[in-house]
């Protein structure tokens, strides 16, 4: 994942991470256009898969769970509310308030849940279509939200 950022630094990341069950496969720093600098993540953790992607992933290792990387980003979001994660003209979440509405606020530094109480197996998403959109459930109470834009 991409996070663009005008605050944060290699050693953030790196603190953020430190008391948890990731390691990260992947840390490299770059520029950015939209921000100061970005970095390049890829977490490992405790989940049920092994990461993937198309370029250069390595199946033979552990993935993080979405609860995992939500921890995280909700701790960088805490230092850097303006910080982007993905790219600039698809960004997967587009600061602070994007992130906490995307995530039902699960992840809030303060309210949200810990490391030990993470969600331990992959989440189950039951969607709801309403006349408002969709949103996503687990039975462990995550629940998931479109984008807001605009």
């Amino acid at each position: 994942m991409r996070l663009h950022t005008d605050v944060l630094t290699r050693f953030d990341l790196i603190a953020m991470a430190a008391d948890g069950p990731i390691a990260f496969e992947q840390l490299t720093e770059h520029g950015s256009r939209s921000h100061a600098r970005a970095f390049e993540v890829k977490l490992t953790g405790s989940g049920t898969h092994t990461n993937s992607g198309s370029y250069g992933a390595r199946t033979d290792v552990q993935a993080a769970t979405w609860d995992e990387w939500g921890i995280f980003l909700g701790r960088l979001y805490d230092l850097d509310p303006q910080m982007l994660a993905g790219t600039p003209k698809r960004p997967i979440y587009a600061g602070l308030n994007d992130f906490h509405y995307q995530t039902g606020e699960r992840f809030d530094p303060v309210r949200g849940i810990t490391w030990e109480q993470q969600h331990k197996s992959r989440h189950a998403w039951r969607t709801d279509w309403d006349s408002g959109g969709w949103s996503r459930e687990c039975k462990c109470g995550a629940t998931m939200y479109p984008p807001l834009r605009g």
